[in-house]
C-alpha cells in the first residue's frame, strides 16, 4: 500500500511541478494579463503535443509583486480520452533571487481539489499514466562532455513548504481520499509533516478474486530532522478493515484492526515505538463454536476482540539483522477471556530466524519465565517450514487463568502448580520434554513427556503424555478434586488408598480421553485403563490387582488382600442421569460392572473362583455373587444404597449347589498343589540357604573373635615386655647410683 501511495504522489506531484516550473519560468517577466494568457495557451499547446493528449488550463494569475503564481482548472486526459487528472487550483510562491540563480525555489505551494484516475488493468497492459512518465523521462547522456554541460546548466528545484487539500485518487480498485496534508521547511529537509484524515477503500468490482478492504488515518505529525535521522512521529486513529475467506466453511470473515495512538522516535539508527489501544476484532457471523456448551471454553479464532498496549525498541537495524526488545505489553480479549498482564522479551532477527531470550509471560496470577527461544520463519522458495523451540520454561501456573478461554470447569482451581519444561514444534505438532509439576508443599510431584500431533484437524488431533512418575500424598488428591465444582463421590474410599504413586499415560482424541497405568497405594497395587467417551457419554474401564486390600478401602472388616479383575461402565450423560435421579433419587454412580475374584480371604474363609456383578440405577446398587467350589457352588444376591456404609449391605437369596468335581477344578487343584509343592520346595531351599548363610556368618564371627583374642594377647605380651624392660632399667640405675656413691666415699 505504501508503494502505491508513493507512486501516486510521485506521478501527481511530478506532473504539477513540471507545469508550475514551465509557467513560472515563462511568466515571471510578464505582468500583462493578455500576454500571460497568450503564453499560457502556447505552453498548454506545447504540453498537448508533448503528451499527445488533451490538456487544459482554464486560467492563470500572476502577482509580480510577491511572485505568486495561481493556476485554475487544470485537466489532463489519458490516451483513452478519459479524464486522468483534474485540479481546481495550484498556487506557488516563487523566490525571485533564487530564480535569477537558476534555482526554482517555492516558498509555499498549495494544491486544492485534485482528482486523479490511475489505471493499470494487468501486468501485460501499460498503465494509463505511463505516457506522462515517458514524456518527462530524462534522456540518457551520450557523452561525458554533454553530461557535464547538462549538469552545469541544470536548474535546481526545491519546495520549502506545501499543502494539499481535498485530494481524491482512484488507482485501479483503490479509492484514496486525503482531506489535508502539509509539509514545512521543504520537501527534502523538511522538519514538520502533518497529514489529516486519509481514507482508502478497495472496490472488488475492478478485478476478480480481490477481497474488499478499507483503511483510514485520523492524523499524522512528524517533527525532526530527516537528514540527520532524528525525528518523532505521532499517529492517531488508524484503522483497517478487510475480509478474509475461511476456506473450511467457504465463508467471508470480517476483520478490523485499529490503533488509537502510535508514537515513534528515531535517533541515529535506534527506533522505538509506543502503541496505545491497538485493537483487533473479527467475526464470521456464525454463532461462537462452543455456544450452548458450558463445559467448553470461549476460544474461537473467528470470534476475537483484543485490545493491546505495548512498547518496542529496535536497538539496531543492519544487513546482519535487527535487534531489539519488547516490553510493557498487555492484551485482553473481551470474548475469549485471554488476559495477558505482561509480556516482555529481547529479540534478534537474522536470516529468516528470530532468536528470543529473557522472555516473561504473566497472566492474572500465572507467571512463566523462558530462558530462550527460536522461531524459524517459513519459505516456500527455499522449502523451509515454520518451526520453533524454547529453552527451559519455569514458573507458577494457576489453572483458573485459562478457565474461560479453554475450560470453564477450572474456574475455581486456585491451587498454584509449579512447573518446568521445554517445548518445540511446527505448524502441525508440539512436543513437550522434561515436564515437571509440583505443589508448593511437594505433596504432589509429577514428571512426564508428551506432545500434540495433527493440530490442524480436530478429528485427527492427538494429545499424548507419558507419566514417568507421579506421587500424590494423602490429602492432596482430595485437595485437587475440591478445586472442581462437581459432585464428589467415594471421597472416603479415595483417602483410604493413602499415598499414591502412579506411572502410565493418557491420550486425548476427538471427544475421547484414555487413561492407563499402574497405581501403587497403601492398599495395594492397581492396574487400570479408563476411557471417557464424550460422544456417547460413558466412562468405560477395566482394573486388576493381585494384592488389593478392598476391605480397607471400602471399610469392610475381615476382608484380606484380593487377587481380582473387573470391567465397568458408568453413565455420565446429564440428561439420562437427571431423568433417573428425578425418578428414583439416590447418590450412587449409575452404571454396571463385572468382576472376577481369583483369591480373597473374608473373615477367615478363603474364597477362590468368585464372580460378581453389580448394577446401579443411582438409588440402589444390586448384584449377584457366584463362587465355584470343588463339589459345590455358593451364590447370593446383595444390595446397598451408600458406599460409605458398606457394612449395612443386605444379603438375599443365598444358596448352595452340589455337583461332581469338574475337570477344570481338578486341573486348578493340581495346579495349586504343584504350586504349593514348588512354594514349599522354594521355602525349604530358602531356609537351607538361610541356614548355610547363618552358619557361615557364625564361623566368620568365630574367626573374627579368635583373631581379636590373639591380637589382644599379643598386645598384652608386648605391654608386659615393655614393662619388664622399664623395671630392669630402673634397678640398674638404682644400683649404679648406690655403688658409685660408695666407691666415691672409699676414695675419700
Amino acid at each position: 500500500m505504501n508503494k502505491i501511495i508513493k507512486k501516486i504522489l510521485k506521478i501527481v506531484g511530478g506532473t504539477l511541478a513540471v507545469v508550475v516550473a514551465l509557467l513560472g519560468a515563462a511568466l515571471i517577466a510578464l505582468n500583462n494579463k493578455s500576454l500571460q494568457k497568450k503564453v499560457l495557451d502556447d505552453i498548454v499547446q506545447e504540453l498537448r503535443l508533448k503528451l499527445d493528449t488533451k490538456v487544459e488550463i482554464d486560467s492563470i494569475s500572476v502577482n509580480m509583486f510577491n511572485l505568486d503564481l495561481n493556476l485554475f482548472g487544470i485537466k489532463i486526459d489519458d490516451r483513452q480520452q478519459r479524464e486522468m487528472l483534474r485540479v481546481e487550483k495550484v498556487s506557488a510562491n516563487l523566490v525571485l533571487m533564487k530564480l535569477l540563480q537558476k534555482k526554482i525555489v517555492i516558498e509555499q505551494a498549495e494544491l486544492i481539489g485534485a482528482k486523479a484516475l490511475l489505471l493499470k488493468p494487468s501486468k501485460e497492459e501499460p498503465a494509463n499514466y505511463q505516457f506522462v512518465i515517458d514524456a518527462f523521462k530524462k534522456p540518457k547522456d551520450k557523452t561525458k562532455e554533454e553530461k557535464k554541460k547538462k549538469t552545469k546548466s541544470k536548474m535546481e528545484f526545491d519546495i520549502s513548504a506545501a499543502s494539499l487539500k481535498d485530494v481524491r485518487v482512484k488507482h485501479n480498485e483503490l479509492d484514496i481520499y486525503l482531506r489535508q496534508a502539509s509539509y514545512n521547511n521543504g520537501w527534502i529537509s523538511g522538519q514538520t509533516v502533518e497529514i489529516d484524515s486519509v481514507t482508502l477503500v478497495c472496490d472488488t468490482t475492478f478485478k476478480a478474486g480481490l477481497k474488499p478492504y478499507s483503511a483510514s488515518l485520523g492524523h499524522l505529525k512528524l517533527n525532526g530532522d530527516l537528514e540527520q535521522q532524528i525525528f518523532k512521529v505521532d499517529v492517531y486513529d488508524v484503522s483497517y478493515m478487510w475480509q478474509s475467506l475461511w476456506k473450511k466453511r467457504n465463508i467471508m470473515v470480517d476483520n478490523q484492526a485499529a490503533v488509537g495512538h502510535l508514537t515513534a522516535n528515531v535517533s541515529h539508527g535506534r527506533y522505538s515505538a509506543t502503541v496505545k489501544q491497538a485493537h483487533y476484532k473479527n467475526d464470521n457471523h456464525l454463532p461462537r463454536k462452543n455456544t450452548g456448551k458450558p463445559k467448553r471454553g470461549f476460544f474461537d479464532a473467528k470470534h476475537l476482540d483484543v485490545i493491546a498496549d505495548f512498547h518496542v525498541v529496535l536497538d539496531s537495524i543492519s544487513k546482519n539483522g535487527i535487534t531489539g526488545h519488547l516490553n510493557e505489553f498487555t492484551a485482553k480479549d473481551s470474548i475469549t477471556g485471554i488476559d495477558i498482564r505482561k509480556l516482555q522479551a529481547k529479540f534478534k532477527y537474522v536470516k529468516d530466524k528470530i532468536d528470543l531470550r529473557e522472555i516473561c509471560v504473566q497472566q492474572k496470577s500465572t507467571v512463566l519465565n523462558i530462558t530462550s527461544g527460536a522461531i524459524v520463519l517459513p519459505s516456500k522458495k527455499e522449502g523451509r517450514e515454520f518451526s520453533y523451540s524454547t529453552g527451559v520454561i519455569t514458573g507458577t501456573a494457576y489453572l483458573k487463568d485459562i478457565s474461560r478461554t479453554f475450560a470453564p470447569v477450572l474456574k475455581n482451581f486456585t491451587l498454584p502448580l509449579n512447573l518446568s519444561l521445554t517445548m518445540k514444534g511446527n505448524k502441525n505438532s508440539i512436543s513437550f520434554r522434561n515436564v515437571k509439576v509440583s505443589t508448593n508443599d511437594k505433596k504432589l510431584q509429577l514428571a512426564a513427556t508428551g506432545g500434540i500431533t495433527d493440530l490442524k484437524d480436530k478429528y485427527k488431533l492427538h494429545v499424548k503424555f507419558d507419566i514417568n512418575s507421579m506421587t500424590a500424598k494423602t490429602g492432596v488428591t482430595e485437595k485437587i478434586i475440591n478445586q472442581f465444582a462437581t459432585k464428589k463421590l467415594m471421597m472416603n474410599q479415595l483417602n483410604n488408598l493413602g499415598d499414591i504413586n502412579y506411572t502410565g499415560s493418557f491420550d486425548v482424541l476427538y471427544k475421547k480421553e484414555i487413561f492407563r497405568g499402574l497405581l501403587k497405594t497403601a492398599a495395594g497395587n492397581l492396574n487400570f485403563e479408563f476411557a471417557l467417551d464424550e460422544l456417547n457419554k460413558y466412562v468405560n474401564g477395566k482394573v486388576s490387582s493381585n494384592n488389593l486390600q478392598l476391605g480397607k478401602v471400602m471399610n469392610l472388616k475381615g476382608m484380606g488382600p484380593m487377587d481380582a479383575s473387573a470391567n465397568f461402565t458408568i453413565d455420565i450423560s446429564k440428561p439420562r442421569t437427571a431423568k433417573m435421579r428425578k425418578a428414583k433419587g439416590g447418590k450412587l454412580p449409575i452404571g454396571f460392572f463385572n468382576a472376577t475374584v481369583n483369591d480373597v480371604a473374608f473373615k477367615g474363609i478363603h474364597i477362590r473362583n468368585l464372580t460378581a456383578t453389580l448394577n446401579s440405577d443411582g438409588a440402589v446398587a444390586t448384584g449377584d455373587v457366584y463362587q465355584s467350589g470343588r463339589i459345590r457352588d455358593l451364590y447370593f444376591s446383595y444390595s446397598f444404597t451408600d458406599t460409605d456404609q458398606m457394612q449395612k449391605m443386605k444379603i438375599t437369596k443365598p444358596g448352595i449347589k452340589f455337583h461332581k468335581e469338574t475337570e477344570e477344578y481338578k486341573a486348578q487343584r493340581a495346579e495349586r498343589k504343584e504350586q504349593k509343592k514348588l512354594d514349599k520346595q522354594a521355602k525349604k531351599e530358602q531356609k537351607k540357604q538361610e541356614k548355610e548363610a547363618k552358619k557361615a556368618q557364625k564361623e566368620q564371627e568365630k574367626q573374627a573373635k579368635k583373631a581379636q583374642k590373639e591380637k589382644e594377647k599379643q598386645q598384652k605380651e608386648l605391654e608386659k615386655q615393655q614393662k619388664g624392660e622399664s623395671q630392669d632399667g630402673e634397678k640398674k640405675g638404682f644400683f649404679k647410683k648406690l655403688f658409685g656413691k660408695k666407691k666415691k666415699t672409699e676414695t675419700t
